[in-house]
């Protein structure tokens, strides 16, 4: 059986740097968002850096995407034409970055804030997830052939 496939080592650096841009800012923004005490009741934003942060997580989020798109391109792709088992913490990985990057789009597209909320709590869910699996799929050692 052939080696495992590993991504080239510069679509590994673009990826971690995409979700570490996208993860901080993704969680400072949702703090300053939801656990950031409220001063003021009527307050469309509880702290200045909040719209700040909304904004660099919109921004640099297509990057994530982008560089997901590179791994399934130099990773993904060629192990499974090679007929290379699949690992449960990839195939979850690649289930919920689609749930996460879908109600990503949902959460700034949907006009009735209860469907938007909602979607705003399936992101937070999947991103979260997401990142676990993520880190137990890049702390364990790649499946040898049986």
């Amino acid at each position: 059986m052939n080696e495992p496939s590993h991504p080239p080592q510069a679509v590994r650096r673009l990826l971690a740097a995409a979700v570490w841009l996208a993860a901080g800012s993704g969680v400072a923004y949702g703090a300053l968002r939801y656990l950031w005490p409220r001063e003021d009741p009527f307050a469309v934003v509880n702290h200045p850096w909040q719209p700040h942060l909304q904004h660099l997580h919109v921004l640099v989020v297509p990057l994530a995407v982008f560089a997901l798109g590179a791994v399934w391109a130099a990773h993904v792709l060629p192990a499974s034409t090679a007929g290379e088992a699949r690992r449960a913490s990839g195939t979850a990985a690649w289930w919920l970055g689609v749930v996460m990057i879908a109600s990503g789009v949902l959460i700034q597209v949907l006009a009735q804030p209860a469907a938007r909320a909602a979607a705003g709590w399936v992101h937070t869910a999947a991103a979260l997830a997401w990142l676990s699996v993520l880190l137990v799929h890049r702390r364990r050692p790649p499946r040898t052939p049986r």
